[in-house]
């Protein structure tokens, strides 16, 4: 038996209007933003943005 109890993966739910190829999906970029211990206010760097995911 199976059921499905949560949807498509969130990167791939529709929310955004505008969309494009990312190299990787935005839960793994935000699981590095918290692993980082980034916290509002301060900068953060990422040097190797390529499309912007993180």
């Amino acid at each position: 038996i199976y059921l499905d109890t949560s949807g498509e993966s969130i990167s791939r739910r529709g929310y955004r209007t505008e969309t494009s190829t990312a190299p990787m999906q935005e839960t793994l970029a935000a699981s590095m933003i918290l692993a980082s211990k980034w916290k509002p206010g301060n900068h953060f760097i990422n040097p190797m943005c390529g499309s912007g995911t993180i």
